[in-house]
């Protein structure tokens, strides 16, 4: 009705997508309920999406000109002018929802490949578990040695933990993921980023300069990666650094702040 409503009195209407989900859904949509999803979506004026990978989920409703890219913050807290990073060991972080689709299994596979191959390293897994894999999550966490789960953290506690690693390490294939704000924290706090080519992550990382891309729902890939980092120190340096100086020049609050301004006052394409 706000849709409907708001056209009639001829309203300018911004739709933000902040996942990669809509088109799909759009897709899987048969007969009326199509047509009526086709209709209210074609109502907006403009469009914003994360990054340019996720435009496609309102080229069907929208114009290309009305589609605006606006790229995704991390909080201004978590920038530490001073801080230094410690490359003597891996230093591991994830942050996320434990679910499978997460990667979450990937990650722990790996570390017990890690361990098994007696690599030296340290792992803080942090975030809520899905509770229908709860047990099989915490036994396999209890099995490695030099991983701990820390629980739901929040502001400094978030902080603290990204600014321990080194490395962090999302290899998601979630099928709504856009733009994990994990992943622009931990650039905030200089880290290297192991990820997967999903979504709008392809956007933000670039293989070898800021991280590293693994193949989706491969362990080995990921294990590759750390093995990698772990007998070549100096490259996690390099990149943490860059990490930080990216970040500043992309995804700060202020940025964010301005842009989005610009598009709501920008009545070019309406």
């Amino acid at each position: 009705m706000f849709i409907l409503f708001s056209s009639i009195l001829n309203k300018k209407l911004i739709i933000h997508v902040h996942g990669n989900f809509l088109g799909t859904q759009y897709q899987q949509l048969l007969g009326i309920k199509k047509k009526f999803f086709h209709f209210l979506v074609s109502k907006f004026t403009k469009g914003i999406v994360l990054s340019i990978s996720l435009k496609q989920n309102l080229t069907p409703f929208l114009k290309e000109e009305n589609i605006h890219i606006l790229n995704n913050f991390a909080q201004n807290y978590l920038i530490d002018k001073n801080l230094k990073v410690d490359t003597s060991i891996l230093k591991i972080s994830y942050l996320s929802n434990l679910m499978e689709e997460k990667g979450i299994f990937l990650l722990l596979d790996s570390l017990h490949e890690l361990e098994r191959k007696k690599i030296k390293y340290e792992a803080k897994i942090a975030g809520n578990i899905d509770s229908s894999l709860k047990n099989v999550i915490l036994s396999k966490i209890l099995k490695l040695k030099n991983t701990s789960y820390v629980g739901v953290v929040y502001n400094e506690e978030k902080k603290e933990l990204l600014n321990w690693s080194n490395i962090f390490v999302l290899p998601t294939y979630y099928k709504m993921e856009g733009q994990p704000i994990s992943i622009l924290e931990a650039l905030a706090t200089k880290n290297v980023i192991i990820s997967t080519n999903h979504a709008g992550i392809v956007d933000v990382i670039e293989d070898n300069k800021n991280g590293f891309l693994v193949e989706k729902k491969n362990s080995k890939s990921v294990t590759n990666k750390l093995i990698f980092l772990n007998e070549n120190k100096s490259k996690i340096l390099e990149i943490c650094n860059y990490n930080k100086m990216y970040f500043m020049e992309n995804f700060t609050i202020d940025i964010f702040s301005r842009e989005f301004i610009k598009i709501i006052k920008d009545d070019a394409a309406t």
